[in-house]
């Protein structure tokens, strides 16, 4: 009889198990993961352009005319804004310098 008993409680085991395969394969249907890991991703991304933004205006600040600078604070507060602060900033980081470089050399040929 225990051989028997055996027999019983294993077949009916694997019948457990797969209507409990069953189940959980339909509710498993109806659930939809939301998609975190890639907006969490989004959001590391655009904080790492935001700080490079901020860290490339203080840095570059001196070298830059005064209305990109202020232009590059304004952008910093519009959606595409850190993106178009960097382009700018890296635009224009020369351009004070190399106009006082430019005087002064015409300065000197005149002389």
């Amino acid at each position: 009889m225990s051989h028997v008993a055996k027999l019983v409680t294993t077949n009916s085991f694997f019948d457990l198990s797969g209507q409990l395969r069953k189940e959980l394969a339909g509710r498993r249907e109806g659930f939809h993961e939301p998609a975190t890991a890639g907006l969490a991703i989004a959001v590391f991304i655009s904080l790492i352009i935001v700080v490079w933004a901020i860290y490339a205006l203080i840095v570059h600040g001196a070298s830059m005319p005064p209305w990109a600078l202020v232009l590059g604070i304004v952008f910093m507060f519009v959606p595409p804004g850190p993106i178009v602060t960097l382009i700018l900033v890296y635009a224009t980081r020369g351009a004070q310098r190399s106009r006082s470089r430019s005087r002064s050399r015409s300065r000197c040929k005149s002389r």
